[in-house]
């Protein structure tokens, strides 16, 4: 009863979709030319499954969209588009090429609406009608067919996605462990300077990581290593690549990359991972809180060495500064004039001049860590510049510090915009 009574209302209908089936063969072969043209990526995928659907598709679409206009009406989503679908996102069509042949074949089914339509020679106004009938039903079957289409094609390409990242998390761990694998297997060469990154953040860090390799004409290894952490190598040509990729993710407006140093072949590719970990390990503890959006392992070596252990840590710096620490509020410029001391190659004038008071106060604190850490200290200078650091990272962590840093001579608030609490794993 729908269908006579979309007919009655209007008349021509009827003969429109007659002329419109027997031109079926024409709308075909008008979208297959238009898909060549206009869409040359679709047949650039050379696997059989899917050319074998596509073709097997095309026919279901243009019936579907004469039934669509016949009936005003259409099915569900035929298994031949979802075969289509599937293959597609299985072996790495864009989905907007997908997308892109159903507008395709809207536009050769159109087309021939326009051509048909005319021929008929009906008076204007119901040829008006019949135009917003049948784009009406049109429009409404090729959005039914995009929409369902791009859940299947998503659903197909994130399984796909899943199997290529599984293995290549394998091939890379045979790396890691010292194993050989093909570098063709890998896409990535092994044979060159590597620098590692560990990146995390709320969002995917996967699209910066790709575009800072092709800013910096970088080969670039990428590698989903969990829910919420990627690893990534890029092939840097000298120390100055290493310094470009810093300041490239450094200045990333979103996301977090803790960079190994640059090293050389496959154990390099190891070695620089390990620093990149580590890097990150010290970053998400909340034991140093970088100014941007990069951290190189060179900047907190010592700290991930000190702190790896961060109960035995804690216990080295208090054994080492507790002579200071009962010093009371004088322990923050005790403690500042040591480490700039140190410096500064235990030289008074070097070490006034750094923190900017005379250098008879200079030597009026030394006289006083004489008496508080004894006549030695001097030879024991890098165990208390350490202690010094280790200190500052652990109060830092607590978010509540007390001990002055010895970078900048003040105590150090909790700061915004540090790590989320998902540390990379360790």
């Amino acid at each position: 009863m729908q269908r006579d009574r979309r007919t009655d209302a209007h008349p021509s209908l009827t003969a429109l979709v007659a002329v419109l089936h027997a031109e079926r063969e024409s709308i075909a072969r008008r979208f297959a030319q238009l898909l060549r043209t206009a869409a040359p990526e679709y047949y650039a995928i050379d696997a059989s499954d899917f050319q074998d659907a596509g073709w097997a598709a095309l026919s279901v679409v243009v019936d579907g969209a004469l039934l669509a206009v016949d009936e005003g009406s259409h099915a569900g989503f035929p298994v031949e588009l979802v075969a289509e679908s599937v293959a597609a996102g299985r072996n790495g069509l864009p989905w907007e090429v997908l997308d892109r042949s159903y507008h395709l074949t809207h536009q050769a089914v159109w087309e021939s609406v326009i051509g048909v339509l005319t021929g008929l020679r009906r008076p204007r106004a119901e040829q008006a009608a019949l135009l917003r009938a049948v784009s009406e039903r049109l429009f409404s079957y090729f959005d039914h067919l995009s929409s369902t289409a791009g859940r299947v094609y998503a659903r197909a390409e994130r399984e796909q996605r899943g199997r290529r990242d599984d293995r290549l998390r394998g091939l890379v761990g045979q790396v890691l462990d010292g194993g050989s694998v093909p570098e063709v297997e890998l896409g990535y060469r092994l044979g060159r300077t590597h620098v590692a990154v560990v990146a995390w953040g709320s969002d995917d860090v996967r699209p910066t990581l790709g575009a800072t390799a092709r800013a910096l004409d970088a080969e670039v290894l990428v590698v989903p290593a969990g829910e919420d952490q990627t690893w990534a190598w890029f092939a840097v040509g000298d120390r100055a690549g290493g310094d470009a990729l810093r300041s490239a993710l450094d200045a990333a407006p979103a996301g977090r990359f803790a960079l190994g140093s640059p090293a050389v072949g496959a154990p390099g590719f190891a070695t620089s991972h390990r620093q990149a970990r580590q890097a990150a390990s010290v970053w998400a503890r909340r034991l140093t809180v970088p100014a941007g959006s990069a951290l190189g392992y060179a900047e907190v070596a010592f700290l991930a060495v000190a702190l790896d252990d961060e109960t035995t840590a804690r216990l080295f710096a208090e054994h080492e500064l507790r002579p200071l620490l009962a010093a009371g509020a004088r322990s923050g410029e005790l403690g500042r004039t040591l480490v700039a001391y140190s410096r500064s190659g235990l030289n008074t004038r070097l070490t006034a001049k750094a923190l900017g008071v005379s250098e008879r106060t200079v030597r009026y604190r030394l006289d006083r860590l004489d008496e508080l850490l004894g006549a030695g200290f001097r030879a024991r200078l890098p165990e208390l510049v350490l202690a010094i650091a280790v200190a500052d990272a652990l109060d830092l962590r607590r978010g509540a510090p007390t001990w002055p840093t010895a970078a900048t001579g003040t105590s150090t608030p909790a700061r915004t915009g540090a790590p989320g609490s998902s540390a990379p794993g360790r």
